[in-house]
């Protein structure tokens, strides 16, 4: 009986003594000197990413992502694609927004970057098909699927949920300025895969004739739905902020900066893109701060051009 009560006592104290593993709330500076999961791939030969200071105030940091090409939109564009969310499934996350901004004079000509996710629908380890996710249907004025459907012509009216003031009789985004995007009330549209083709059908390349959802309502019909890349863990990336192939036929600049992602385990990992500091002389006065761990380590990186 002692050594019953002894034995109690101790997995008791080695329960007590157990760390218990708390949620996270988790910032990856992606920059040059490391992309942390990030990669770019430019589609034709005008668009190019880099990263920048500014413009004018980020919602975090000094810097964001900035995507440009040269028209016409349908020959150029590009992706900064990423597998770190490969094999999240949608039904566990529980915050997804992310920040824009597209210079400008006029909003009607310009589309901010958009999100791509890259969807396995019955976790077979394939992909099935990509929605999508674009600023500029989010007016409250586009045909919003009730949920996926056999048939596109059953809707469910204002659905569709108005974010930052579009507004349905807007001529589209405003340009100069920072906007927050939330991805879990927003309107997704399908890239012509399952969801697209399918029973259940999903509008294709558009919300305007054949429909959007929430990723709320594509989980009500695929419940293990989750993010995966391409080609799996080595591929294009489940996640992609994208800009050109549509509507921008000009000359186009626009950022992205603060992408968010909360998942049901309380963990939360925020995306800071930064362009850091570009030499050993902006090391100093604080300028290694949050790319290395002290100012000695920044000169060092420079004057040996070495990873860290």
């Amino acid at each position: 009986m002692k050594m019953m009560i002894g034995l109690c006592i101790g997995a008791f104290m080695t329960a007590a003594l157990t760390p218990i593993a708390l949620a996270e709330d988790n910032t990856v500076v992606v920059w040059p000197g490391n992309a942390n999961g990030w990669t770019y791939t430019n589609f034709g030969t005008l668009g190019s990413q880099t990263f920048v200071n500014g413009p004018d105030s980020p919602p975090i940091g000094m810097g964001s992502a900035a995507f440009s090409h040269e028209g016409p939109a349908g020959f150029n564009g590009g992706t900064l694609h990423s597998t770190n969310l490969n094999g999240i499934y949608l039904r566990d996350i529980t915050d997804f927004r992310y920040s824009t901004y597209q210079q400008g004079a006029d909003a009607l000509l310009f589309q901010p970057p958009y999100v791509v996710l890259f969807i396995d629908l019955n976790d077979d380890g394939f992909v099935d098909d990509g929605i999508a996710f674009e600023p500029a249907w989010q007016s409250g004025g586009r045909v919003m699927l009730s949920g996926l459907q056999d048939t596109l012509f059953i809707t469910a009216p204002n659905l569709n949920t108005e974010q930052n003031g579009i507004g349905s009789t807007s001529a589209g985004v405003a340009a100069n300025q920072w906007w927050e995007w939330d991805l879990l009330i927003g309107s997704w549209w399908g890239r012509g895969g399952e969801l697209s083709t399918g029973t259940y059908k999903l509008g294709r390349f558009e919300c305007f004739a054949d429909g959007c959802v929430t990723i709320e309502a594509i989980v009500e019909v695929y419940p293990d739905a989750r993010i995966i890349s391409q080609a799996g863990t080595t591929g294009t990336g489940g996640i992609r902020l994208q800009y050109g192939f549509g509507g921008n036929s000009h000359e186009y600049i626009g950022h992205v900066d603060r992408l968010i992602v909360g998942l049901a385990t309380g963990d939360s990992t925020t995306y800071d893109f930064e362009l850091g500091p570009a030499n050993k002389d902006a090391c100093k006065n604080g300028g290694w701060i949050g790319f290395f761990k002290n100012q000695g380590q920044c000169v060092s990186y420079f004057e040996s051009n070495r990873p860290r």
